[in-house]
């Protein structure tokens, strides 16, 4: 059980899924979560790699692994939430900036592609560190109920 200031939080059941790193369902409607570092979100976005389930895409060969969770999990869930923890932002020449120093993205690559997902339906929540995304999702699934 989580808890904030000695006050307990509802229990949630997050379970692995094959393509999403948690579900959760409220009354007849499921919820994909795909947890994200933020790092680790712009690795997903450039890198290719082979899909752990075959896709439709590319069936199997490889294809970039963000874009293959994210087409399942519109597939397979009512509702496909990505978490992206940890900060990233913008330098003074227009490319992506993390923690871990710059990256070789344009900034606007990045979020015109966070729009494009938006667009599609998936839902983005921000946050800052595995605590605060464990929070966010009891705070999600509170409002949801």
């Amino acid at each position: 059980m989580l808890s904030e200031a000695n006050a307990p939080v509802y229990p949630m059941r997050l379970t692995p899924q094959p393509s999403a790193d948690a579900l959760f369902v409220i009354g007849d409607k499921s919820y994909g979560v795909e947890r994200k570092e933020a790092s680790d979100l712009l690795n997903s976005w450039v890198s290719k790699h082979k899909c752990k389930a075959q896709c439709d895409k590319c069936g199997g060969k490889g294809c970039y692994h963000l874009a293959s969770q994210l087409e399942r999990m519109l597939t397979n869930f009512d509702h496909t939430i990505l978490v992206i923890e940890g900060w990233f932002g913008i330098n003074e020449r227009g490319y992506v900036q993390t923690a871990y120093g710059d990256r070789a993205l344009l900034w606007r690559g990045v979020m015109n592609m966070l729009y494009k997902w938006q667009e599609r339906g998936v839902r983005l929540q921000f946050t800052a560190n595995t605590q605060h995304t464990a929070q966010q999702l009891v705070a999600l699934r509170e409002y949801l109920s």
